[in-house]
C-alpha cells in the first residue's frame, strides 16, 4: 500500500503529458465557460461509486471531494472537470486541493492559514513524500470517497490528501472517466465495471470497437472544449451519450428517467429552496404574532402559504431522491437530517390543522430551516451524494 502512495506522488506530474492541452497566454490559468449550459455533457451516463449516474453528479462529487466545495470559486463542476482534463498544467499550480486540518498543515510545514493548495505544492513537499513512503497505513488513491477505517482524525486527513491527489491524477489521465460499458459474458451475469477512456482492449472485439468509437468521439468533445466551440461541444457530447446508451442494455427507459431526474435534482437543489422558504415562513409567522392585530389574519395566510410551499418543495426533493436511489434516503447523516426535518413538518401540519396554534408552525419552520441549513452548508462533513446501500442493509425490510 505504501508503494501505491509513492506511485501517486511520482506519477501525478507525468499524467499531464498524456492529456490534451490548451494553449495559455501569460501565466497558466484555467479558462472558464460561464455562458455554457453543458446540457449534453451533464446527461452522459458514467459509472462510479457502485452505480451509473449522470456526468453532472460525477463532476459535483469530484469538485466536492477535491475542494470541499460544491462550486469551487464559482466554477460549474462540469466546466471544472473538463478544464482539469484539457488544461492540467493550469490546475497543477492552482490551489484547489483541500487540507482541512490545521495540525496536518503544520506538520507539512505549509501555510497554516490556507486551506487549499496546488498539486505541485503538495508533490514537492518532502514531509508528504516521506509519509507516502513510510507512514501511509492503508491509504488508497483509487476512489474519491474513503471507506471507513479505524484511524485517528489526523491520519484520516493525510489519507484524504493522497486520495484527492490521486483523484486529480485519474481525472487528468482519463482513468476516472469510466464511460465505456463492459457487457457481461452472459446476460444473467452481474454487470462488469465500466472501462475508462484511458483503457485499451482487444481491437477484434465488437465491444472494444464501440469503445474505440466512443473514445474518438470523446476526443472531439475535449477539442471542442479547448477551442471554446460550444455548438460542437454539445453535439459531440450528445453523441458520446448516445454511444454509451447503445453499449449498455441496462440503461432502459426506467434508468433513463432516473438519470434525467438526477440531473434535475442536482440543478434545482430543492432542499436549499425549501430552507429559504422555511426561513421566510418562520419570520412571517413571528410577525403575525407581534404586528398590528388587524393584519394578523392576512400575514398568517402569507405565512401558511410559505410554509406549505416549503413543505411541498421539501417533499418533492425527498421523493426525487427516493426515486433516484431506489430506496428511502435514510442511510447517512445528511439523508437522516433531511428526513427528520420533513417528518417534523408533516407532523406539525397535522397538529396545526387540529389546534390552529401559530406557535406550532413557528417552532417547526425554525427547526426545519435549521436542519436543512446544517445539511446544506456542510457538504464536506455530511456527504450529500447518492450512494448504493451497504450490503448489511440490502434486505427486503430496508
Amino acid at each position: 500500500m505504501k508503494k501505491i502512495l509513492a506511485i501517486a506522488l511520482i506519477s501525478l506530474p507525468l499524467a499531464s503529458s498524456v492529456a490534451p492541452r490548451a494553449e495559455a497566454a501569460g501565466p497558466p490559468s484555467a479558462t472558464r465557460h460561464p455562458g455554457w449550459t453543458f446540457k449534453g455533457a451533464r446527461e452522459i451516463p458514467i459509472q462510479g461509486g457502485g452505480r451509473v449516474k449522470p456526468l453532472d453528479s460525477f463532476a459535483r462529487e469530484v469538485s466536492l471531494f477535491e475542494t470541499g466545495s460544491r462550486t469551487f470559486e464559482g466554477w460549474d463542476p462540469v466546466d471544472m472537470l473538463f478544464s482539469q482534463l484539457s488544461q492540467p498544467e493550469a490546475w497543477e499550480t492552482y490551489p484547489f486541493i483541500q487540507i482541512g486540518r490545521e495540525d496536518v498543515r503544520r506538520q507539512l510545514g505549509i501555510d497554516e492559514k490556507r486551506t487549499r493548495f496546488s498539486p505541485r505544492e503538495l508533490m514537492d513537499n518532502s514531509v508528504l513524500a516521506q509519509y507516502a513512503m513510510t507512514g501511509g497505513r492503508q491509504a488508497q488513491v483509487s476512489a474519491p470517497i474513503s471507506t471507513a477505517a479505524k484511524m485517528d482524525a489526523r491520519e484520516q486527513e493525510f489519507r484524504r490528501v493522497f486520495e484527492r491527489l490521486g483523484l486529480f491524477r485519474r481525472v487528468v489521465s482519463g482513468e476516472a472517466w469510466t464511460l465505456i460499458p463492459t457487457p457481461p459474458a452472459k446476460i444473467e451475469d452481474t454487470p462488469n465495471p465500466w472501462a475508462s477512456i484511458a483503457e485499451h482492449g482487444d481491437a477484434t472485439s465488437a465491444a472494444t470497437s464501440q469503445g474505440n468509437e466512443l473514445r474518438l468521439k470523446f476526443i472531439e468533445v475535449v477539442r471542442a472544449f479547448q477551442t471554446s466551440n460550444e455548438a460542437k461541444f454539445d453535439e459531440a457530447a450528445a453523441q458520446v451519450g448516445a454511444i454509451v446508451r447503445k453499449m449498455s442494455p441496462a440503461l432502459d427507459a426506467h434508468e433513463e428517467r432516473k438519470l434525467s431526474a438526477e440531473t434535475v435534482y442536482n440543478r434545482s437543489r430543492p432542499f436549499l429552496l425549501a430552507w429559504i422558504l422555511y426561513v421566510c415562513a418562520a419570520l412571517t409567522w413571528i410577525s403575525s404574532k407581534v404586528g398590528p392585530a388587524r393584519a394578523h389574519k392576512h400575514v398568517g395566510r402569507i405565512a401558511l402559504l410559505l410554509t406549505i410551499s416549503g413543505l411541498i418543495v421539501h417533499a418533492v426533493g425527498f421523493g426525487l431522491r427516493c426515486f433516484i436511489a431506489g430506496r428511502p434516503p435514510v442511510t447517512n447523516m445528511y439523508e437522516s437530517i433531511v428526513w427528520v426535518s420533513l417528518g417534523q413538518l408533516v407532523f406539525a401540519s397535522i397538529l396545526y390543522a387540529i389546534h390552529r396554534q401559530r406557535i406550532i408552525y413557528i417552532v417547526s419552520t425554525v427547526l426545519g430551516a435549521i436542519g436543512l441549513i446544517v445539511a446544506d452548508s456542510a457538504p464536506a462533513v455530511m456527504d450529500p451524494g447518492i450512494h448504493p446501500l451497504v450490503p448489511v442493509l440490502r434486505s427486503n425490510y430496508w
